[in-house]
């Protein structure tokens, strides 16, 4: 919206402006599918060990029951809590993209049996839950309005955290230290399968990655060649 303003006369110098933008945060968007994720090893191995007594408090929120996997999900919390940050990407991607892989290799160990999914629950609320309370405003938006509508349909994201067809918003969840909501009662989801959200999530939110690292290059391209014209 305002990158016409850099090619007009509202001020000299806006070309070289504009470009020393663009390389401010180019890197990091270049490079958002090679950050390092999260490792979830000792989360997931203390959640497929744990007992029910301990799942289904872990699901209540009573931080008062004592129990190994209370302690892992309370240091996972404390690993995601917001902090300033000065240098790089406001949110490693790779996180999520890891979460929802991690599920889906072991979904059947969270598995208890036929009629018992409290443990994948467990993991989708306050696992990828809590991994969403960090998504820029744009991702929310599109999380909310639906990632196969907005990757595969491709219908313009609104800029609302409103999804319209069922009344609901995606929270705003600053730096709160609050139990509650998202990362504890929910998770954000656009399916309805338990057994393939996982692969579906992943598949769409990857291409979603790979559009905003494709629309980075041509912007800059476009920018790049402007540039070489204004000159």
């Amino acid at each position: 919206m305002i990158d016409p303003y850099f090619d007009s006369n509202q001020f000299s110098g806006g070309a070289e402006v504009r470009e020393l933008q663009y390389a401010r945060y180019r890197t990091h968007i270049e490079n958002m599918m090679t950050q390092q994720p999260y490792d979830f090893t000792l989360l997931l191995h203390t959640l497929i060990q744990a007992c029910p007594d301990d799942v289904a408090a872990a699901l209540n929120n009573n931080m008062e029951h004592e129990s190994a996997l209370r302690d892992v999900l309370e240091q996972f919390r404390k690993d995601f809590t917001p902090d300033k940050i000065t240098v790089g990407m406001h949110f490693n991607y790779q996180h999520l993209l890891r979460a929802f892989t991690v599920y889906d290799q072991e979904y059947g160990r969270l598995r208890i049996s036929v009629n018992n999914y409290s443990k994948l629950r467990l993991f989708l609320r306050q696992v990828m839950g809590f991994i969403q309370r960090s998504l820029p405003a744009i991702d929310r938006m599109v999380f909310v309005q639906g990632l196969f509508e907005i990757v595969e349909i491709k219908i313009e994201i609104k800029r609302s955290f409103k999804n319209e067809h069922e009344n609901l918003y995606f929270p705003v969840t600053a730096s709160d230290s609050s139990h509650t909501g998202l990362g504890f009662e929910y998770f954000a989801d656009s399916t309805n399968s338990w057994e393939n959200l996982a692969r579906e999530h992943r598949a769409l939110f990857e291409k979603l990655l790979s559009n905003k690292n494709s629309d980075l290059q041509n912007l800059c391209g476009h920018s790049a060649k402007r540039s070489r014209l204004v000159v």
